[in-house]
């Protein structure tokens, strides 16, 4: 059987999404991978200090899930993530259930390139981060 490079036009309009809960653990994890030991992460305390509720969770975390979603949903395997450009606009907490959710809204098809907008949500439908994404779709194959 003979590959065929997908049609980028094809993925216009379709999105992926998945839900996380946040976990002391993945934050604590999350802070030893990355070696961002900002108290506000860590402790309740500081974060209360900072005027947060309570520990918040890295805001490349969040970006950590939507590479997840491009790598193995949408585009997926074989997808290079090329460019983000995120705004965090709350904190996401602890404990919060996240949804992460992103749809191609461009398709480059003579750069195999598809650009994606991406939105991150609690558990109480509030935005917590927005962005674009930029993705390479060369690798791909029907």
């Amino acid at each position: 059987m003979e590959s065929m490079v997908v049609e980028t036009e094809s993925l216009v309009g379709k999105s992926a999404e998945i839900a996380i809960k946040i976990t002391s653990e993945m934050v604590a994890c999350f802070a030893d991978l990355s070696g961002d030991m900002n108290p506000i992460h860590l402790s309740d305390e500081a974060a209360r200090r900072q005027g947060f509720e309570g520990r918040i969770a890295h805001g490349v975390l969040q970006a950590g899930f939507l590479s997840t979603l491009v790598g193995m949903e949408l585009p997926g395997p074989g997808s290079v993530l090329q460019q983000m450009e995120m705004k965090w606009l709350r904190p996401c907490c602890v404990d919060d259930e996240v949804h992460v959710k992103v749809t191609v809204t461009e398709a480059h098809q003579s750069v195999q390139t598809v650009i994606l907008s991406a939105v991150v949500s609690n558990q109480r439908g509030e935005i917590i981060s927005r962005g674009r994404l930029q993705v390479g779709v060369g690798g791909l194959i029907e």
